[in-house]
Parts: structure tokens; sequence; C-alpha cells
């Protein structure tokens, strides 16, 4: 009875199949502190105290997941509402290497809105996400700081390839 530890990682595969690629040198779990701001500087919604963030990092492979209540504004009410303080940075050499599911309560979404989930759009390496929507007249676009309120809650989960 008791933990075993491994240096260099777990080969997993037989005989020729032993290579680096089938080796789990990466295991994690653990909690984050979620932010939510905007994209304009100095403007950010506070974090309720109850919030609830976890991980498990697999390789390069995070799952994160939270679940918030949202507080009150510090600046301006506008610009693109941006997920942040997320364990680990974004892969963003890696195309479409995200993907995850949004509920929201008491948040003001725009009409038309069919699907929202989390997208990291830049090409480098970042931790912070954006809440992207799409429509029904097949449009798209992020969702901004202001349509949360005081009064808004936040359940996701977030797949992304780390760094």
């Amino acid at each position: 009875g008791g933990v075993l530890s491994v240096n260099q990682g777990i080969a997993l595969g037989v005989g020729s199949n032993n290579t680096s690629s089938n080796v789990l040198d990466d295991y994690e779990e653990g909690t984050w502190t979620p932010t939510l701001a905007s994209s304009n500087s100095g403007t950010s919604r506070a974090i309720d105290s109850g919030f609830k963030a976890v991980y498990t990092k697999i390789g390069n492979n995070c799952i994160a997941h939270c679940s918030m209540g949202i507080g009150a504004l510090t600046g301006s009410n506008s610009g693109t509402a941006q997920l942040g303080g997320l364990p680990f940075n974004y892969n963003g050499s890696v195309s479409a290497s995200c993907t995850g599911s949004v509920r929201f309560n008491n948040v003001d979404l725009p009409s038309g809105i069919n699907h929202t989930t989390m997208l990291q759009n830049s090409s480098g390496t970042s931790n912070v996400f954006f809440f992207s929507s799409t429509f029904d007249n097949t449009g798209s676009g992020d969702l901004g700081i202001s349509a949360f309120g005081t009064s808004s809650s936040v359940v996701l989960t977030l797949i992304y390839q780390t760094v």
C-alpha cells in the first residue's frame, strides 16, 4: 500500500510502440482562480468568493472546470469579456486546440444567440479565453463585459492544449 513514483514517465504500449509519444510523463490536479475582465484596460468584474475552479492536466491537455458568481464592476461597462486565471497557457500554435461548454444564469445575452463557447484567438501563449457566440443569422461575435451583472453566474468546462 503506497504511491508508485516514476521519474521519467510510464510507457504505454507494447514492443516497438513503446516510444516517447506513448510515455505519460505529466499528470496534475489542482485549483485555479478565475478572473473576468474586459479587453478595455482597467475594467473587470469581481468573482464571488464561493467560486469553485478545478483542473486536471494530462500530458499537454488541460481540462478546467469553473462555477462562479459575478460581482461588482470596476471601470467602464464596455469591451469584450475575457476569462482569465486559467492554470496553464494555451498553445497558440495549434489550430482549433480548445473546446468548451458554457452555461449562463442571469446573463444579458444579445438576441439571436444559438450557441456560446470559449475561444482563444491569440497566436501566442496566453491563459485568457473569450466567450464566443454564434447567432441564428450565421454571424458570430465575442460577448461583452456588459452582459454580466451582479446576479450573473457562469458554469463552464474548457479543454485546451497547453504550451
